[in-house]
């Protein structure tokens, strides 16, 4: 019953939004993480053909190799891209890629204004296109599911408040901190949307409905401005406990990014502080419905982001706010 759901939440998603086309060359992210293998395994169990394509940052030694032997234990053989040797090829989107990895090799002083995510998203974003180009690919199917979304539209709604309806013009870690707060607070005791108890949950209830704020983890997504290809999720309706408990049931190995960024408190992009301490502490039950009713107005017909507020983001929230190295924002 336990993979029955899995694979029927999958497949829902990819026949509400059409995300794949049968016949057709598909690339799957393959970070070696429980999503990206979940993933390739329902689609595999779907009947559905693709690549499995790994991109080595370069983070830790023998990662890639610890990638491949997992993803090869259960039947996948995955194509390991290295990141460093994608740079050295020319033109304008390789540059873009050098210029990321410059500032990933930089040393970082202050975890309260640098993260290091939009810059290590982008250099794999031109890495994977690099791949689905060659493989013959218009689509690239990624892990994120159905909480996923969900912590990125609380995210960005929560950054709005805090730029406009507190009036801070610099993302501060402590300010961002004290909403994460009250917004956990609010969803473990959240019951109703006309509960009065629950200003923060109202108030972005009510900037989706303005327009003002959506997911940056929609089912369908452009890979890049000026790209051809887009990346698809199939597992949006796919809640991460039905994963965790697939992954345990079947006695997945699975293996970390490398990366660490995220690994302690004070090192945690504002998305993760979402993730690991709202949506991992708190009993779905109402809140889950009342997100759900959220995420499923944030995108159109066919799957794509209503506002694409991510990429709009020195619009919506001013130059100073949360600003990156220039010409450098998520692409």
């Amino acid at each position: 019953m336990l993979v029955r759901r899995l694979l029927d939440l999958t497949m829902h998603g990819i026949t509400e939004f059409n995300l794949v086309e049968r016949g057709e060359p598909l690339v799957v992210a393959l970070s070696g993480g429980k999503d990206s293998l979940s993933l390739c395994l329902a689609l595999r169990q779907l009947g559905i053909d693709f690549t499995a394509v790994v991109v080595d940052m370069g983070y830790e030694v023998e990662w890639a190799e610890r990638v491949y032997s997992r993803a090869s234990s259960v039947g996948i053989e995955p194509e390991v891209v290295n990141v460093r040797s994608v740079v050295k090829r020319t033109g304008d989107q390789y540059v873009t890629l050098a210029n990321n990895l410059a500032v990933l090799d930089r040393p970082q002083s202050s975890a309260d204004t640098f993260t290091p995510c939009t810059y290590c998203y982008n250099a794999k974003v031109i890495a994977l296109e690099e791949a689905a180009c060659r493989l013959g690919a218009s689509r690239i199917a990624f892990g994120h599911h159905q909480t996923d979304a969900c912590a990125s539209l609380l995210k960005e709604a929560l950054m709005h408040i805090d730029r406009w309806d507190h009036g801070h013009d610099v993302y501060r870690r402590s300010n961002f901190e004290g909403l994460v707060a009250s917004l956990h607070d609010e969803a473990a005791q959240y019951s109703t949307e006309d509960d009065p108890d629950t200003p923060l949950l109202c108030r972005i209830a009510a900037l989706v409905q303005e327009g003002l704020v959506d997911t940056d983890e929609p089912p369908r997504q452009r890979l890049r401005d000026g790209s051809d290809i887009d990346i698809v999720r199939p597992m949006f309706f796919v809640d991460e406990a039905l994963i965790s408990a697939h992954v345990a049931h079947a006695k997945l190995h699975t293996e970390g990014s490398g990366c660490g960024h995220g690994a302690t408190l004070n090192t945690q992009t504002p998305r993760e502080m979402v993730h690991f301490r709202v949506l991992a502490r708190v009993n779905p039950s109402a809140f889950g419905r009342y997100l759900t009713r959220l995420l499923r107005s944030c995108v159109t017909e066919n799957g794509s982001a209503r506002v694409k507020a991510r990429r709009k983001r020195r619009q919506l929230l001013g130059d100073t706010y949360k600003p990156v190295a220039v010409g450098l924002d998520k692409l």
